[in-house]
Formats: structure tokens, sequence, C-alpha cells
């Protein structure tokens, strides 16, 4: 989501969002980066996926308000 925003922001501001005349180009840089640290969106779906089949398969329920 923030590198949506930013990326947002960017097309809002042109080309001078790409300059250091805004924060913008370091908010990209480190946002991108973000995502690099956090590890790619397919991983977090198929961990989830298996605890989720784990605690089914265990006999378990659907309503994910409990714990």
């Amino acid at each position: 989501m923030l590198h949506n925003v930013i990326d947002r922001a960017i097309q809002v501001y042109g080309a001078a969002g790409l300059t250091s005349d805004t924060p913008l180009d370091r908010m990209y840089r480190h946002a991108r980066a973000g995502r690099v640290y956090d590890g790619p969106d397919e991983v977090h779906v198929d961990s989830v996926g298996r605890r989720i089949l784990g605690v089914y398969a265990a006999g378990g329920t659907w309503e994910f308000g409990l714990r």
C-alpha cells in the first residue's frame, strides 16, 4: 500500500517527483526496499494457507475470529 501511495504521488508531481526537490524520490526508494525486506506476497499467502488448512485438517473450524 505504501508503495502504491508514493507511486501515485509521483504521478501527480510528474517529473518533479523523481528529483531531489521533493522527498518522494527517497520515499520511493525506501518503500521499494521495504517490499524486498518484507518478502514476497506469495510466501505470505502460502504460509497463511498452510496454517489455516492445518487447523482445518486437525478438526478445527473455519471461523477466523477464534484463536
